[in-house]
């Protein structure tokens, strides 16, 4: 499609054929400003995804700010339909007249429980059992579309949680391998919590922050591109967490940096060095077991008192070797499960960021 996307353009383009029967029936029921509110952020999507426009321009076409243009994108292409665009049907009194709000609340309120309880249940029976345990009254207390949409929706939450690059940890710890003086070396490790994977990892001398997230973006960008690939992505990164690098200074500097950027909506730093790598991998990997306490100074704690020292270069040998063989057993763990479009956008915005601080 041309970088001269515009909201008609869209609609004439048969917009409304590709959606579900459902949504073209609501297609039907918008407004006018609805229809060209829903076609322009399609538009500014459809024009992203080719290339044919930057992200900034995207963004500007569609009317969103970067963080919601981010979400929006990423619901249409995980589910392509009205809701995902943002689009409502009816307006002011004939809305709310349409959707009882107490009703949704109460569904809700169940729906995760429902799901979890009851994982391999097709969603019409899903639905049953969300208005069971929902105490309303009747089988269909909304529309059969609308109770759907709610088991559809948290059938996705689950899925993206569950997926690699929902939730990312940057982690800083010192290790037992002495270097020369007697001091540990230090790990940074960018650590992926719905699978467990080792996204990236590097060692430094010191807990200095940008030497070590610049590094350790770079070989999160290869492993990712690499032999991370096949893992079953996300559409969107939800939240990313970073431990503060020495000084702190450095770190906080740095987030004011992403916030200008447009990237920290959904970053937030913490102090705890080793905690999000001990939650994710274990105290220690394959040789290399996490010290930290010893991230910001004291002598290395070494296997059965064995102070030789270890160069950078061997330490980081090491490493690659152990986090190849964690990441494999993973990745034959989740061999089959779905990995059609790589890591979010969001995630490799950041790597990219960090790569270049």
């Amino acid at each position: 499609m041309s970088s001269e996307v515009t909201a008609q353009a869209v609609v004439d383009a048969g917009f409304p054929d590709a959606l579900p029967a459902s949504d073209r029936e609501r297609w039907n029921a918008l407004t006018a400003n609805q229809r060209a509110r829903a076609a322009r952020r399609l538009g500014a999507i459809v024009a992203w995804h080719a290339g044919d426009v930057s992200l900034d321009e995207a963004v500007k076409r569609s009317g969103l700010s970067r963080s919601r243009f981010y979400g929006v994108a990423a619901d249409w292409r995980a589910t392509p339909s009205l809701e995902s665009l943002g689009a409502q049907v009816g307006s002011g009194a004939s809305a709310r007249s349409q959707v009882d709000g107490d009703a949704v609340n109460a569904l809700q309120a169940v729906v995760a429980k429902v799901v979890r309880m009851n994982g391999d249940a097709s969603v019409s029976e899903l639905v049953r059992l969300m208005v069971a345990a929902s105490g309303l009254p009747g089988e269909r207390p909304l529309g059969v579309v609308r109770m759907r949409t709610i088991v559809e929706t948290e059938l996705r939450r689950r899925r993206s949680r569950a997926a690699a690059g929902n939730h990312v940890r940057i982690d800083i710890t010192g290790i037992n391998l002495p270097r020369e003086g007697g001091g540990a070396h230090v790990m940074f490790a960018c650590l992926d919590v719905g699978t467990g994977a080792i996204l990236g990892a590097v060692i430094g001398e010191t807990a200095q922050a940008l030497d070590g997230y610049k590094r350790l973006a770079g070989d999160s960008l290869a492993r990712i591109a690499g032999p991370l690939a096949d893992l079953p992505w996300t559409k969107r990164l939800e939240n990313m967490e970073i431990v503060a690098g020495v000084p702190k200074s450095e770190t906080d500097e740095l987030y004011l940096r992403m916030e200008e950027a447009g990237l920290a909506s959904v970053v937030q730093l913490a102090t705890k060095f080793g905690k999000y790598f001990k939650a994710a991998v274990g105290a220690s990997l394959g040789r290399i077991e996490i010290t930290p306490g010893r991230t910001e100074g004291g002598d290395a704690l070494a296997v059965n008192n064995d102070m030789r020292p270890w160069s950078r270069q061997e330490v980081s040998a090491l490493l690659a070797d152990e986090v190849e063989a964690h990441n494999a057993a993973i990745l034959k763990a989740r061999a089959g499960e779905a990995a059609d479009g790589g890591a979010p956008d969001g995630l490799i915005d950041v790597l990219r960021f960090l790569a270049a601080a």
